[in-house]
């Protein structure tokens, strides 16, 4: 599981804050570590959206439903102490809030499995996205470094799915043209994805032997011609 760096950092940084309101405003102020925990909630959420820090789709997803999840319990959770607050009632409001965030789980986490379910992609369709969208992104100019991330998580897989290996193969002599891409942030994707592929013994046999799109060198050259 692959995840950009920049977000970890991000990420950790927020859960640390967390941790220091938690502590701060225990048994002192619960409207203020509330709301405090909220807003760091909702930075985390919104981090996890714009950042869509992890290679897997899946897990992105399920990442986001979480963080939902957790902006959810904790808007609840400030509601319950603002209109509680000072009644002697609040004991027994306190299942209501529990059946309010519990729903809000179901809803989110199951509006999410449902949209993945909607949405997933075929092996095959990611593997030629993934190869469109490099092309596409270098005919503007503009290749993000991470367009090949998807692709190279499923090459760690192929040793247990025989469809996505024989999916991989074919891209073989792409990745070989691939390696001398002037984008060195590709040809580093290019290369940890033939690195991949080459633990298995018959991708490892078609690399060396495949010649690139463009009829030029077979692998076995471009790597001797690189790499000596």
């Amino acid at each position: 599981v692959l995840y950009v760096p920049v977000y970890v950092q991000g990420h950790w940084i927020l859960k640390a804050i967390y941790a220091a309101v938690y502590v701060t405003f225990y048994g002192y102020n619960e409207i203020t570590r509330v709301l405090c925990l909220l807003a760091v909630n909702v930075l985390m959420l919104i981090l996890q959206v714009y950042v869509q820090p992890c290679s897997i789709r899946a897990i992105n997803v399920m990442r986001t439903a979480s963080f939902t999840s957790a902006t959810w319990a904790a808007l609840s959770s400030a509601l319950y102490l603002y209109f509680t607050e000072g009644q002697d009632a609040a004991c027994e409001s306190f299942g209501f809030l529990l059946l309010i965030m519990l729903s809000g789980f179901v809803m989110v986490f199951g509006g999410s499995f449902l949209y993945y379910k909607a949405t997933v992609r075929t092996i095959e369709h990611e593997v030629d996205h993934t190869f469109l969208e490099l092309e596409r992104q270098a005919q503007t100019g503009d290749v993000q470094p991470r367009v090949m991330e998807p692709f190279i998580a499923m090459t760690m897989e192929v040793e247990h799915n025989i469809q996505m290996l024989e999916e991989c193969k074919l891209t073989v002599p792409q990745l070989i043209w691939l390696v001398d891409y002037p984008n060195v942030r590709i040809q580093y994707q290019s290369l940890w994805a033939l690195a991949n592929l080459a633990q298995h013994e018959e991708c490892r046999h078609q690399i060396f032997v495949a010649r690139n799109r463009d009829e030029g060198e077979c692998g076995v050259e471009v790597l001797y011609r690189l790499f000596t």
